[in-house]
């Protein structure tokens, strides 16, 4: 009976070694290939992160260089410095914000009930929010400040087209005229706003007032001025009777990836942004 039964050998020693040997060469293989995909998935996020750090930055800088030159006094320039690495600009408002006055009126109390053209003209101020709450008022004609002064909006009504405004001074009693602007501007700024851009270290630094680091790990900045004809102009910086003649600003940055986060990636990654600015607010 004993040569029909079945052997029941087990595997050896040797075969068990070659097993486990196999095994250990696919998990490492598995290992590898779960490294190179994290690598890549990381320095695949930080290239996007140095773009959207790119973007960021000139998003800023291209805005102010737009608005520069907006209703500041005729004696101003848009550009107040220009240099290679750094630039200074003149503006009457920051953020754009500005209400055109509908109806005349002439200051005899310290608050006023100004009405503007449109309803959404009253949406773009805000008693309650410390950004939006500051205001001066311009003439265009001459871009004269009726009234060397700084306003508080303490109330709006959008039904009536009214900004409630706080600071009027009646001693003497100065006349508002239809078209005159209502512009947002930072508590206690001086007329016109001055915005300086320069790197710091590897920080991008916007001056106004205070001081903001609009981006960091940036390698480079660079400034470009250009006529009307496109023709950049070469001395650096700008002499200051070339100011006027700056038509747009050529803006070059480079930015690197976070120094902490090289090590996961095992390099630095490196971006370079070119744009080309138009200041919109020439005379």
């Amino acid at each position: 009976m004993t040569k029909y039964l079945r052997s029941e050998d087990g595997f050896t020693l040797v075969e068990l070694l070659m097993v486990v040997a196999i095994m250990g060469l696919v998990v490492i293989g598995i290992y590898g290939l779960y490294l190179s995909m994290n690598r890549s998935t990381y320095q695949q996020e930080e290239v996007v992160e140095v773009q959207q750090n790119l973007r960021t930055a000139m998003n800023y800088i291209g805005r102010d260089i737009r608005m520069a030159g907006f209703m500041i006094p005729l004696s101003s320039t848009p550009i107040e410095t220009a240099s290679g690495d750094s630039i200074t600009l003149n503006s009457a408002t920051l953020s754009g914000r500005m209400a055109k006055i509908d109806a005349p009126f002439t200051c005899i109390d310290v608050t006023q009930d100004v009405t503007v053209k449109d309803p959404e003209m009253v949406d773009l101020f805000d008693e309650n929010r410390e950004d939006l709450k500051y205001v001066r008022i311009i003439r265009p004609a001459n871009r004269t400040q009726p009234q060397n002064a700084i306003y508080t909006v303490a109330n709006k009504d959008r039904t009536s087209r009214t900004l409630r405004l706080a600071g009027f001074s009646n001693s003497p009693p100065v006349q508002f005229a239809v078209g005159d602007l209502i512009v947002n501007v930072p508590s206690g700024s001086a007329f016109p706003l001055t915005i300086q851009y320069s790197l710091n270290g590897g920080d991008l630094v916007r001056i106004s007032g205070g001081s903001e680091i609009v981006a960091s790990y940036l390698t480079s900045l660079e400034f470009e001025y250009l006529r009307a004809d496109g023709t950049a102009i070469q001395a650096d910086p700008v002499p200051a009777n070339q100011l006027e003649h700056i038509r747009a600003v050529r803006v070059t940055m480079t930015a690197e990836t976070d120094p902490a986060k090289r090590a996961i990636t095992g390099g630095i990654k490196s971006r370079t942004l070119t744009q080309v600015f138009r200041i919109r607010n020439q005379r």
